[in-house]
């Protein structure tokens, strides 16, 4: 039977951890090349459009269709297959709400300092709900402080997500008080012209906007990209592809900006800007949409000792399989003998397959080799202080 649900059953059946899990999905198929992901077509009526996602991966596939009609109800609709059935069909804002909220998450957790803890929120409305909720999901919080433009709209959205993620929220009368010490900002509104100035942003501060990016409307100002060291996007074929160019079309930034599925390892610097550009990959929804019907995906193998070349620097992560909280990852190291510190707000479990390693955790400098494996509970300082050529790893992430 297909199941048909509404904004009330997402709310009730989806919670931000199990979106951002089918999202990572959706991204190691991307990044792997079976996620069919074209950009979005939209078909004008006159005063508006219907404008269609679709996407999929083998016998997973569906479509998104929301309209851009004056005085629109926002009543999208999602439906998903899988083996040639229908397994159901959603209606209402939430899902797209959550799902792109979602891949915000992941991006914050890329992108964001591991200490992260403090948000400033810009924009009351859905969008920067669910921002705000992945955000939670992926670093501990101590600390929310929200502006938009009206003060009742701004108060509600502080006593309902303090109550929601029992934390701390605080409405405030302006874009500064919000920035002041921020570690992210997340950027959710439909304004035309920029709702803050690129030199408010702290140094060290990673930057999502979720709202319009266009070069002649937009929520965010261009001087942003000058001061970021590093521009990233989920979809960057759909910022090539939107009618109305892009906020930072025609400038050397597009050279610049990576792709969310693809980031490659860096070593960040305390003062270094980071930017996220939301643009919603295709697909996702569906992704998202299977998570909420509780279909769960057609089994996958691999071998972990396959394409195990080691990089030139750093390492390659690879996303094997992830489900409700759970992620689990293959990383490949370079020969190093500096291979990052990292204090992480969720915990992991991690196994040296191949080579030899060394780790300071809380102080100890532990030697690894092959079978060797540690337990690293959230917030546990650890470095990387050498890596054999061509080490491997698997690890666990309860995010």
């Amino acid at each position: 039977m297909v199941k048909i649900l509404t904004d009330s059953d997402v709310w009730a059946g989806l919670d931000m951890h199990s979106a951002i899990a089918a999202v990572r999905r959706a991204l190691a198929a991307h990044r792997d090349g079976t996620l069919v992901a074209p950009p979005r077509h939209g078909v004008s009526t006159g005063p508006g459009s219907l404008v269609f996602t679709v996407g999929g991966q083998g016998s997973l596939a569906g479509f998104r269709v929301y309209d851009t009609y004056p005085d629109s109800k926002q009543d999208q609709l999602t439906a998903v297959w899988r083996d040639g059935a229908l397994q159901g069909v959603i209606v209402g804002s939430a899902l797209g709400a959550i799902r792109t909220g979602a891949i915000g998450g992941v991006a914050v957790d890329a992108l964001a300092r591991p200490e992260a803890s403090t948000v400033a929120i810009v924009g009351a409305g859905l969008q920067a709900r669910t921002q705000l909720l992945a955000a939670a999901a992926v670093r501990l919080l101590t600390q929310v402080r929200v502006y938009s433009r009206t003060q009742a709209s701004r108060d509600r959205f502080a006593a309902e997500m303090s109550a929601r993620l029992d934390l701390r929220v605080d409405a405030v009368d302006n874009v500064s008080d919000a920035f002041d010490g921020a570690d992210i900002i997340l950027s959710a509104t439909n304004a035309s012209s920029p709702v803050f100035r690129a030199e408010d942003v702290p140094a060290g501060c990673h930057v999502t906007v979720a709202g319009p990016k266009f070069a002649d409307r937009h929520e965010w100002p261009r001087a942003l990209a000058d001061r970021a060291a590093r521009i990233v996007t989920d979809a960057p074929d759909q910022l090539r592809a939107y009618p109305t160019p892009f906020l930072l079309a025609s400038t050397p930034h597009m050279d610049r900006i990576e792709d969310l599925c693809r980031l490659s390892a860096a070593t960040r610097r305390a003062e270094d800007i980071t930017l996220f550009v939301s643009t919603g990959l295709a697909g996702t929804e569906v992704f998202v949409g299977e998570a909420l019907l509780g279909v769960r995906p057609s089994p996958r193998r691999g071998n972990l000792f396959a394409d195990v070349d080691a990089p030139l620097r750093g390492e390659r992560a690879e996303d094997l399989v992830s489900w409700g909280r759970l992620t689990m990852e293959r990383l490949i190291s370079a020969e190093s003998e500096n291979g990052g510190e990292y204090n992480q707000s969720w915990d992991e479990w991690v196994v040296l397959l191949r080579g030899s390693a060394t780790l300071v955790v809380a102080g100890d400098a532990l030697d690894l080799r092959a079978g060797d494996w540690i337990w690293l509970p959230a917030h546990t300082p650890h470095t990387v202080t050498r890596t054999s050529a061509g080490a491997l790893w698997l690890a666990a992430h309860a995010r």
